[in-house]
């Protein structure tokens, strides 16, 4: 009302604004505090269901893993096979017969190299014996002789000195012939 006069002094109305928001104060406080708490409560809650979650995934991820590791070794196998395949079709396409094949491994022999004999054991395994003037010219020839198709390996069995300057040898080698190990001439 406009005609009444306040008794109050200047420093009780001040301290009583002062109390009223004091209180308005504590009200806001507890309410971030209640806030603050529901909100860790929820995070708790929500942590744990993540933590099973994860376990969950984790396992199945390694589930899959396993399931899968048998996938990759066959895919691995299927690309070998059709590796073999590819090699396979591409000697057929140039099949000849035996002396073809055995004319083409004496006529790798650099000069100097005489292959003495070729025998053609089981599987396709071929035992070569000659003499060469020396070990370098001796593995040479066996690395020439693994730049074929139709060898599959070539590796020096057997290396001896002679004479002065003279090597006697024997190499085996893997023939593939007709898709498999030795599989016949043309």
């Amino acid at each position: 009302m406009k005609g009444e006069i306040d008794l109050r002094t200047p420093e009780f109305i001040a301290s009583a604004r002062f109390r009223r928001c004091r209180l308005y104060l504590y009200i806001l406080i507890a309410a971030a505090a209640a806030a603050a708490l529901l909100g860790y409560c929820l995070l708790q809650r929500n942590a744990g269901a993540m933590r099973q979650e994860n376990a969950r995934l984790r396992a199945a991820n390694h589930a899959l893993a396993a399931e899968a590791a048998p996938l990759r070794e066959m895919q691995n196998e299927i690309a070998l096979l059709q590796a073999r395949k590819a090699l396979t079709l591409g000697l057929q396409a140039e099949k000849g017969s035996w002396s073809d094949y055995l004319r083409l491994i004496e006529a790798k022999a650099p000069a100097g190299l005489h292959v003495e004999t070729m025998v053609l054991e089981r599987k396709g395994s071929l035992v070569i014996q000659g003499r060469g003037s020396s070990m370098q010219q001796v593995t040479g020839y066996t690395e020439a002789l693994k730049g074929y198709a139709f060898i599959g390996d070539a590796a020096v069995r057997g290396m001896e000195l002679e004479a002065e300057r003279s090597y006697r040898f024997t190499i085996d080698a893997l023939l593939i012939i007709g898709g498999a190990a030795g599989g016949g001439p043309g």
